[in-house]
């Protein structure tokens, strides 16, 4: 039964897995998350599992379809080789299969793959509930892609299972299973095991449908009514669903079952009250957007009025068709009827145009369908076709990681060399500006030095003045006196000379302090005041500042006045506290 043998299973697996690494390359967040999760999960069951999906959906930035696939195959790889108890390795399995991305086209049977491996291992275990299960995930699964014929050993199987009281009875989610078996031999044209099955889904114990879902069924056990010849049988079930959607409100389903009942009512012969059915469906799928189901009410609606021979609302309907078919698309139908109308119209140029046109679209949907089915062979066969290109991608990501792998070495190097030179460069300037620092405080220390020289030199000719003056006064008349003052006061500072070497030095101990005083502008000091604060700064007394300048001790006193007042300080204290900060 099972297409996968336990060989072919390890061989799909591996080159499944070997298809992902080749065309690309692995997620390390996926890698990590799986790592993260083996050591920090306690027990490793489907529960833990699914939470791990659900972290891998939720992850910032979200994975793509690839890494998920990826992610699939490192759980399964470890499912395999695992411990785990055979009813957790089939729950697993399952939930592989659910998961696996519906858009990757490299490996579109992955899922069933995984179904048929969870039927492999629950028949070797005796797990029917969990085998049947499985069987119904892959007949929903071939389904899907019309691949009928690959479901039947499978339906067999599934079957016997249901149809044996004592098995029955061991099986969950039974209206699920009877729910597939109605859905595959609907799409067989089984029409009666439909009706079988889908009434079986709706009594199960265990059905849990909501009245959507119950619609959706009875409609379905109506239509097949339908397509077996049994119209009362239809009509009853659509009025069911049609009392069950008014009453609860559900306008969609009204209009569907409502336009399916007409459609009853045309094949009976009752053209008026298909009539009214009809133009029910087309105006409430009209209103509510169900523009798909309102286009085929239209156009039967139009076959209807020219059965009628009622040519003007022939008309009016294939207009309103042609302007849906504006936006979903011109469909054969249609065309087929605008060529009857045209025939009742004695256009028959017009009709053989539109029939033209009709057989040009059915042939065309039929190459179609025929490429489908050669493109389906072809993709079933695919997979060990890919082996060799799968061989030669691998080795030349082998290379490519090789060259990857030098080429970081070099870079690598470089990046040292680069960290080397830039330290060094780094090093270098360091060790110079230590030097400049050096050499700085060294300047600085020796015009400190010149400058307390230059003051005692200063403050000794003022002592020196001072004696010789006060000698001449003893010894010589007023008038000599007179004359020697005037000699002593060229050796003073002064001199504009004195003056520029003093600030020079002055300048290179107290930074800026005579150009700051020259911005304050507002108190806009003169030479002299600048001068007389130079040598507060230095904490000359009023004798030594009248001796260096030259001037007397009144108008040392005075000049000290004037300052005060533009300062603001009271007392010479404060005054001589305020140059110091």
């Amino acid at each position: 039964m099972f297409i996968f043998s336990h060989t072919k299973r390890r061989l799909f697996i591996l080159t499944s897995s070997l298809m992902l690494l080749a065309f690309h390359p692995p997620n390390k967040d996926v890698d990590e998350l799986w790592s993260d999760f083996l050591r920090h999960t306690e027990k490793t069951d489907v529960r833990a599992i699914a939470e791990y999906f659900d972290q891998l959906r939720s992850h910032q930035p979200a994975l793509t379809d690839i890494d998920l696939c990826y992610a699939i195959t490192l759980v399964s790889k470890w499912v395999e080789k695992g411990n785990a108890p055979p009813k957790e390795k089939v729950k697993i399995a399952i939930l592989c299969g659910q998961l696996w991305p519906e858009s990757d086209p490299e490996q579109p049977y992955m899922p069933a793959f995984f179904y048929e491996w969870a039927c492999q291992i629950s028949e070797e275990n005796g797990l029917e509930d969990l085998a049947s299960e499985a069987q119904a995930d892959i007949i929903n699964f071939y389904k899907h892609r019309y691949l009928i014929d690959k479901s039947l050993p499978f339906v067999i199987a599934l079957e016997k299972s249901l149809d044996n009281p004592k098995t029955r009875s061991r099986l969950t989610k039974l209206h699920f299973k009877y729910h597939t078996l109605a859905q595959y031999y609907y799409r067989l044209n089984k029409y009666d095991l439909s009706i079988k099955y889908n009434k079986k889904a709706l009594e199960a114990p265990d059905a849990d449908y909501s009245v959507v879902d119950r619609l959706n069924i009875m409609n379905t056990i109506a239509l097949s009514y339908n397509r077996l010849g049994n119209y009362q049988e239809a009509i009853r079930c659509y009025d069911e669903v049609i009392q069950t959607a008014i009453k609860i409100g559900n306008r969609d389903w009204e209009y569907i079952a409502k336009g399916n009942k007409g459609m009853v009512m045309l094949d009976l012969g009752k053209l008026e009250e298909a009539e009214q059915l009809l133009e029910e469906d087309f105006n409430g799928n009209l209103f509510s957007g169900q523009v798909g189901s309102a286009l085929n009410a239209c156009i039967t609606l139009a076959s209807l009025k020219l059965k009628n021979k009622d040519l003007v609302n022939a008309q009016k309907y294939l207009k309103i068709a042609d302007s849906i078919e504006d936006t979903l698309g011109v469909s054969s139908k249609t065309i087929l009827t605008w060529s009857e109308y045209y025939s009742l119209t004695g256009d028959w140029e017009k009709a053989y145009k539109y029939r033209s046109r009709a057989a040009e679209m059915l042939d065309s949907i039929n190459r179609k369908t025929t490429t489908l089915e050669i493109f389906r062979a072809r993709e079933q066969h695919s997979l060990l076709q890919q082996k060799a290109l799968l061989d030669q991608k691998l080795l030349e990501q082998k290379n490519a990681r090789k060259a990857d792998k030098q080429y970081f070495l070099i870079a690598f190097s470089l990046l040292v060399l680069a960290l080397a030179v830039f330290g060094m460069f780094f090093y270098l300037k360091q060790q110079k500006q230590k030097i400049v620092q050096r050499h700085l405080q060294e300047r600085l220390a020796e015009s400190k030095r010149e400058l307390e020289r230059y003051v005692r030199r200063v403050q000794h000719h003022n002592e020196l003045s001072q004696g010789i003056e006060e000698h001449l006064s003893r010894v010589l008349p007023d008038k000599e006196q007179d004359k020697i003052k005037d000699l002593l006061l060229q050796f003073t500072f002064s001199t504009e000379d004195d003056w520029k070497q003093f600030k020079r030095l002055f300048d290179e101990v107290h930074h800026d302090f005579i150009r700051r005083l020259h911005e304050q502008e507002s108190l806009s000091f003169t030479p002299g005041e600048i001068r007389m604060l130079v040598l507060l700064k230095l904490e000359f007394s009023n004798r030594e500042i009248a001796q260096t300048l030259g001037i007397s001790l009144e108008g040392v006193k005075k000049n000290k006045q004037r300052l005060r007042k533009k300062l603001q300080p009271t007392t010479d204290t404060e005054l001589q506290s305020l140059l110091n900060h």
